[in-house]
């Protein structure tokens, strides 16, 4: 079997390629650093006889166990 010589084009667009996915890798762990921790979740009141849903942010305090 014949293995041809490296085309160094294609590999220099490989590289450059993986080089944007890890820039992109950074940009979207540092905008997730930004968000507030938890999930979103659903509060309930009564009042007056009516039932009243709301969204709100659930977290748990101290570090995660299990």
């Amino acid at each position: 079997m014949r293995v041809k010589a490296r085309d160094e084009s294609v590999f220099r667009i490989l590289e450059s390629e993986r080089d944007r996915c890890a820039r992109v890798i950074e940009k979207i762990a540092a905008e997730m650093e930004k968000l507030p921790r938890g999930c979103l979740g659903q509060g309930k009141v009564k009042s007056g006889g009516k039932e009243y849903v709301y969204p709100c942010l659930k977290y748990r305090e101290g570090p995660r166990q299990g």
